[in-house]
Parts: C-alpha cells; sequence; structure tokens
C-alpha cells in the first residue's frame, strides 16, 4: 500500500506511540482507510490509520528510515525545493539548542558537518560544484577565527568564490546573525552585502530555507550570553525593587508615613498580582493563545496549584525572588515551546505579566517619587537615582514587549496588516529600538511630572480629576465609534465589565509610558494613540502655567528645584521625546508608518482581516468578539462552504483542531442556525 510512495521530508526515528504529529510529503496519492493523502499533515482520524496500517514500532521506523533514505538520495539536479531546505537545515541542527548539548562540542559539530555532506547526495555534488560551500557551512556551525575575517576576501560573483571565500561568508553571515531581529533580516543584510548568495539563492531554491533554517535554530539556541542577559533581567528587576524599598524606608525616616505607605501598598499590589498571574494557564476548551489570542487570564482558569507542582512551585518562586524577568526573557530569547497544558506562549505571558508590574507599580511609584524629588529640601543623589532606574527599567519593559511582538514571527505571518513596522536589520533597527526607550522614557517623566505639578496646585484631588477626565473622554470616543467592547470573545456581561477594565487599564499604561503596542486598533488606535502622546507633552506645559497663576496648595520651603527650573525640565523632555518620535517614523518600515497614525477601529481591522484574502490570515476573524464580524457572516459562511472540504482533504498546517474550536458551529457548512 505505501510502496509507491515517493517520500521527500525527513521524519525524526521516534515510536509512533509518541509521534503528536506526521509531517509528510507524498510524490503520489497514497490510499489509506478510503483517503487519498496528497500533501500536508497527516492529522486526527487520518493518522490513526495511518498508524493502524503500521502496526509495530519496527514498521514505524523502518518507514522512518526509508524516508530518510530518500532524502539523502535525492540528486541535486533533481531540483530540490524549499522544503527540502528546511528538512535538511532540521536534520543538520538536530538536537544542538540546549545549553549543555553534547551536540554543540566543537567535536560533534565537525561530525554533524561532515555527515551531512557525506549522507546527502545532492550536498556532495552541491560541494563539487561549489567549493566554498562546504567551508561555508562549517564556519557557520563549527565557528571560525575572527582573524579569518580581516584577510581579503571576494565579493564578486558565485562563479569565482574560493574556499577562503566559503569561511568569510559562514562567518560573516553568524555576525549578521547577533545584530539583525530575525534570522530573515539577517538573509536579508547577508546576500545585500554578497550578491553572490542572491545568485546562489536564484540557482537552488533549496538554499535561502536552508540558511534560514540554520539561522533561526543559532538563534534560538540557548547560549551562555543569553544566560547572562536574562540573568541581568533579573537583577534589573531586584534592584529595581530594592531602589523601591530603600525609597520607602528613607520616607519613613524621615517621618513622610503616608507616601511611605502608599508605595508599600502599590508594591504590595503588584507582587500579589503577579502571584495571581504565575502557574500554568488552562483554557476551557483546550485552545491555546497561539491560535486563539483571544484568550487571557481574564478568561481563563488560574491553575495555581496545577498537576505540575513543580513548575508552578519555580514560577511562585521566580515571582517571590524577583526574578521572574529574567526566566521570561529566558524563554522569549530561546523560543521555548508551549506545552499541551500552556496556552499562552511566552512572549504572551511576559507582556501580561509586565502590564501587571506597570500598572499597578511602576507608574504610581513614579509619580510619588518625582513628585517627592520636586520637593526635596536638599539633594539626595540616591533618590534621583532611584527614581532614573524605575523609569529606564519601565521604557526598557514595554519596549521590549512591543519589540518582541512585532518581530515575532506569527505576528507578522497572521497579523501582516499591523505586525511589521520594526526593520529586521541594520542601522535602522538601532535606531527604532533606541528611540522606542527614550520615547516611553520621556513619556513617564513627563506625565509624573505633570501629576506631580497638579498635586502642588491642587492636591491629589487635581491630580485625580484630570486623570478621570481624560479617562471619561477616551470611553465617550470609544463609545461614540462603536469600538467600546474589547475584542476577546466572552459572554456578554462578563465582556462588557472586562472591556471597561481593558479599557481603562491600557488607557492609563499608555498615557505614562507610550506603550507602542496600544496604537493597534484593537486598543486605542493609532490617531488616538499619537494625540494622546502629543497632548501629554502639551498638558506639561499647561500644568506649569497652572502653577504659575495659583502657586501651591502647601508651600514648600527651602526647595533644591524651585519653579523656574520646571521649565527647562519641560522643554528637554519635549525636544529628546520629539526628536525620538522623529527618528521612530522616519526609521520604521514605511509601509506601516500608516499604523501610527490610523484611525481605523476594532471591527474595521477584523473586517480589512477578511479581506486579506489569505486563508490563514482570514481565520483570525474567529478570535474576536463575535460583535467584530456579525456584519458580515454570510461573506463568512460562503467562504467557509466554499473552501471546508478541500481543508479538510489537504489539511493545511495552519487549520489546527485548535482553530477550528475557534469558528462558531452555526457558521460550519451544515451548522445550521445554532447559537454559540
Amino acid at each position: 500500500m505505501l510502496r509507491s510512495a515517493q517520500i521527500e521530508m525527513i521524519f525524526d526515528p521516534i515510536p509512533k506511540k509518541m509521534k503528536k504529529m506526521i509531517r509528510i510529503k507524498w510524490g503520489d496519492q497514497i490510499p489509506i482507510g478510503g483517503h487519498h493523502i496528497s500533501a500536508g499533515f497527516v492529522q486526527t482520524k487520518v493518522k490513526k490509520e495511518l498508524e493502524d496500517a503500521l502496526p509495530t514500532n519496527r514498521d514505524y521506523r523502518t518507514l522512518n528510515r526509508m524516508q530518510i533514505k530518500f532524502q539523502n538520495w535525492r540528486k541535486l539536479e533533481s531540483g530540490l525545493d524549499e522544503r527540502d531546505g528546511e528538512a535538511m537545515g532540521e536534520k543538520l541542527m538536530a538536537n544542538s539548542s540546549k545549553l549543555l548539548s553534547k551536540n554543540r562540542t566543537m567535536k560533534m559539530k565537525e561530525q554533524r558537518v561532515e555527515r551531512f555532506f557525506e549522507e546527502f547526495h545532492a550536498m556532495r555534488t552541491m560541494k563539487n560544484a561549489h567549493p566554498f560551500f562546504e567551508k561555508m557551512i562549517q564556519a557557520l556551525i563549527v565557528g571560525e577565527n575572527r582573524k579569518e575575517e580581516k584577510r581579503r576576501h571576494n565579493e564578486g560573483k558565485l562563479a569565482v568564490l574560493t574556499v577562503h571565500d566559503g569561511h568569510y561568508l559562514g562567518a560573516s553571515f553568524l555576525k549578521f546573525l547577533s545584530f539583525a531581529a530575525t534570522e530573515e533580516g539577517a538573509f536579508a543584510s547577508w546576500a545585500k552585502k554578497y550578491p553572490a548568495m542572491n545568485e546562489l539563492s536564484a540557482k537552488y531554491k533549496f538554499f535561502k530555507p536552508l540558511m534560514l533554517k540554520i539561522g533561526k535554530e543559532i538563534r534560538h539556541s540557548a547560549t551562555w550570553y543569553k544566560f547572562a542577559l536574562s540573568a541581568g533581567a533579573s537583577m534589573a528587576s531586584m534592584l529595581d525593587v530594592a531602589s523601591d524599598i530603600y525609597t520607602i524606608s528613607i520616607y519613613r525616616s524621615r517621618g513622610l508615613f503616608e507616601t511611605a505607605d502608599l508605595m508599600t501598598t502599590f508594591v504590595a499590589l503588584s507582587i500579589g498580582l503577579q502571584i495571581l498571574f504565575v502557574g500554568e494557564w488552562r483554557a476551557p476548551s483546550g485552545a491555546t493563545t497561539t491560535t486563539n489570542p483571544s484568550l487571557s487570564p481574564l478568561c481563563c482558569k488560574v491553575a495555581i496549584h496545577h498537576q505540575d507542582k513543580k513548575r508552578a512551585l519555580i514560577e511562585l518562586l521566580g515571582t517571590v525572588t524577583f526574578t521572574k524577568q529574567g526566566l521570561s526573557y529566558w524563554r522569549c530569547l530561546t523560543n521555548v515551546k508551549m506545552t499541551n497544558d500552556d496556552i499562552m506562549p511566552p512572549v504572551s505571558e511576559m507582556m501580561m505579566f509586565q502590564m501587571c508590574e506597570v500598572f499597578a507599580e511602576c507608574i504610581p511609584m513614579a509619580v510619588i517619587q518625582i513628585t517627592n524629588v520636586l520637593e526635596m529640601a536638599r539633594k539626595d543623589y540616591v533618590l534621583v537615582a532611584a527614581l532614573g532606574i524605575s523609569v529606564a527599567f519601565v521604557a526598557e519593559a514595554v519596549s521590549y514587549m512591543t519589540y518582541l511582538k512585532d518581530i515575532d514571527e506569527e505576528s507578522r505571518r497572521t497579523g501582516k496588516i499591523f505586525y511589521g513596522f520594526i526593520p529586521l536589520q541594520g542601522v535602522r533597527l538601532s535606531l527604532v529600538t533606541v528611540s522606542m526607550r527614550l520615547l516611553s522614557f520621556c513619556q513617564l517623566l513627563g506625565k509624573s511630572f505633570e501629576m506631580a505639578i497638579l498635586v502642588q496646585v491642587g492636591g491629589k484631588t487635581l491630580a485625580i480629576s484630570v486623570l478621570g477626565g481624560e479617562m471619561v473622554a477616551y470611553l465617550i470616543y470609544k463609545v461614540v465609534r462603536g469600538d467600546f467592547r474589547y475584542w476577546m470573545p466572552m459572554p456578554r456581561g462578563t465582556s462588557l465589565a472586562t472591556s471597561l477594565i481593558m479599557r481603562v487599564t491600557v488607557k492609563v499604561i499608555c498615557d505614562f509610558t507610550g506603550f507602542l503596542h496600544a496604537r493597534h486598533p484593537y486598543e486605542m488606535g493609532g490617531l488616538y494613540w499619537l494625540m494622546n502622546m502629543v497632548f501629554t507633552q502639551v498638558s506639561v506645559f499647561g500644568a506649569i502655567k497652572l502653577k504659575e497663576e495659583y502657586g501651591w496648595s502647601e508651600e514648600v520651603e527651602g526647595r533644591v528645584i524651585e519653579d523656574e527650573y520646571y521649565t527647562t525640565i519641560a522643554i528637554w523632555l519635549f525636544v529628546v521625546w520629539f526628536v525620538s518620535l522623529l527618528v521612530l517614523l522616519l526609521s520604521s518600515e514605511q509601509e506601516y508608518v500608516f499604523t501610527f497614525i490610523s484611525a481605523r477601529t476594532g471591527k474595521q481591522y477584523n473586517r480589512a482581516t477578511f479581506d486579506s484574502g489569505v486563508d490563514e490570515v482570514m481565520m483570525q476573524v474567529f478570535t474576536d468578539h463575535p460583535s467584530y464580524y456579525s456584519s458580515y457572516e454570510d461573506e463568512i459562511k460562503e467562504w467557509l462552504s466554499k473552501n471546508w472540504n478541500e481543508w479538510n482533504e489537504a489539511r493545511p498546517v495552519w487549520l489546527t483542531d485548535a482553530v477550528i474550536g475557534t469558528i462558531p458551529l452555526r457558521l460550519l457548512p451544515g451548522g445550521g442556525g445554532e447559537e454559540k
């Protein structure tokens, strides 16, 4: 039954009982239980029938060995395609991503490269046709002495590249990989500098996917450098908390018990929320935020005492010791895969965790600290340094969240009409990342400065009233535009309550930090985000003018920072903020600059997603609240009816059981008029 198959992809030789999903490409259609498989994924019922056709592990391993042999025997002249490149890259980099993996020793790396060119017939041919190719892969996998880069090399055409050029090209790709945001960005910069690589890509379709696969594995592999970065993130978090504790103790020693108690309350609130969100997240229906980003801590059950008690204990310990930040960084940097019980990928988990901290602790603490710094009767550099550390920590946190979400491969694939403003390589990448941090830094200082001045003029009542007025205006804007309901699909009553909470939370975070992700149509929208930023900077000067007219509510004598310095501080903050915003807009990918000024609502974004014409992207409409797509459900039914049988026959990669679970039954072919 299987002997006529021409198998082109590589399987890992593991027992069938442990195989979750089988990726296979068939040259001929294979009848299994009445099904005709042509390509893609063999899943669910068809997968079960395939396993029944292979009753023993021995048969399964035999088939795997056959598949490997077919791949090894394929000739270069037969025309290797993109899938072949990915498959060969996967085999070359297999089991080499862990920090202490034995496959990462110098000897094992050399053996991996040697086997790669011995086992694959096409690679042996490639080595003979292009002598530099083997040395390039060797330099890429094994690593080369940096002195090689200083020697003269050939940047000419493909036909004149030498063995030495191969050494240099491999080392150069590693260098670009270390500076680029993704492997795609590294390859683009590399190919731009060495046109011969574009020539090679055009000649051999497998080449670019092979390099991207190798680059991806290297970029996500665990390294001591990443370990140091993660440890540094933990240290920064602990330093931030230590500065808060020190500041609280200073205020207590000076008799400012009200301020100290208020700061203690916010720190405790932040830790409490973070403890609430640790542990394993479980979706009611088994879906995940990878395929259904609408699932969030607000609509899922938090299982603090999950059956994996070791994992829960690690998460809890990381939170109470303030090392959770480092753990989250490590998981994002090494692209840790989700388990069956997780519904939230590492990037989303880190975003939610940091939003709790920023909202409940960092913003209130910054306002309190800058208020007291403005009222200092004597110079206290420690308090000023503590304020600087807190503000820098927040700027880094919110900027890194936006950065990770924007460069995420899945975000750019399924949300390509919004994600992609960050360049993936070059000087523009550096300019964007720096300007993002400076923008958030100035925004937090500016808004906190404004609140501190308002407290000086009219006390806390005036400051809270101003914030409340801005919030009411924002909520009215959302209601008038029919954009108040948040995008998460939840029951009516819960949805409205959650919408209010999320709108207020995101607005406060954006007010004080300029959170760039908030320009998403699901949040504030680009136009309101930009106007909100401008309003904040203008409001600082308005608050200063108000103070000049009405003075202090309670005068403080002998201050270090006198009133005449306020305007100078505001001007400097505005100049740095404006330059950062200008650099950000000029350095971003120009096709996404419109996202900074777009007035598109959440429902309009949902419709634009459906109008993209790409099935995988169109399927994302079901991750939103049903009200977002209720106006064009007839078009959705027609689309599903037209493609449903074809999808079930071919079973594309993106059509997982979790994705299918997001589709309301009433919209499926034959679903009738069933309600959700």
